[in-house]
């Protein structure tokens, strides 16, 4: 009967946990770059525009502004006289339109990492290790007979891991690594335990113990 180690749960929910975080920052970026800052924007130029200190013409163009639909409507060049405008009574709060545009370019970037984000979380939860009758296969499409297993190093098992050497189709030796981080340490220890039964041509390290 074939044991299978199945993806980790921890690496799973340490993957899912990069993709909320990612998710949760983009729509932070974007609320701010197409919603958040344009009403701050509106929200300024009515402050203005109730404001004494300003003078009768400027508040022509802030009641224009406003009765147009605010940013959104405006122009490129009409956005920039509003920057203008605000920085020149000394109004804080006005986000120039650079300002928007870095949101924007944020907000393609954090785009790029979370689809990244969602292929490597597919990926992982790919990650198997399996043994049977036939051999080991460490990951989809290698199977390694038992008898090519040359060395189980397990010196390193109490950091979570076991160094594999075999010999390949062609005779190359190669190595694999068995980690209980990635793959389900109860079914991955239970793969060692076959596996010490069934390579008996291995040599193990360190050799007066097997990983168990």
């Amino acid at each position: 009967m074939p044991i299978i180690a199945q993806a980790s749960t921890t690496v799973r929910f340490k993957n899912f946990l990069i993709i909320l975080l990612c998710a949760a920052t983009l729509c932070w970026f974007t609320y701010d770059g197409m919603m958040g800052y344009p009403k701050k924007n509106d929200r300024v130029v009515e402050a203005m525009k109730n404001s004494p200190k300003v003078s009768a013409d400027d508040k022509v163009m802030l009641e224009e502004w406003i009765t147009r639909g605010g940013w959104n409507a405006a122009s490129n060049d009409q956005r920039d006289a509003m920057y203008q405008l605000a920085k020149t009574n000394n109004w804080e709060g006005f986000h120039a339109r650079l300002d928007i545009q870095v949101q924007m370019y944020i907000v393609i970037g954090l785009a790029v990492v979370t689809g990244v984000a969602v292929w490597w979380f597919v990926r992982c939860q790919k990650r198997r290790v399996r043994g049977d009758e036939t051999g080991l296969s460490p990951a989809a499409g290698v199977l390694i007979p038992w008898e090519k297993i040359k060395q189980v190093d397990n010196t390193r098992w109490k950091s979570g891991y076991v160094m594999i050497t075999y010999e390949n189709a062609s005779g190359v030796e190669e190595k694999a690594l068995l980690d209980d981080y990635v793959v389900d340490r109860k079914a991955l220890i239970e793969i060692l335990q076959m596996l010490e039964k069934r390579a008996v041509n291995a040599e193990y390290l360190p050799k007066e113990t097997a990983a168990g």
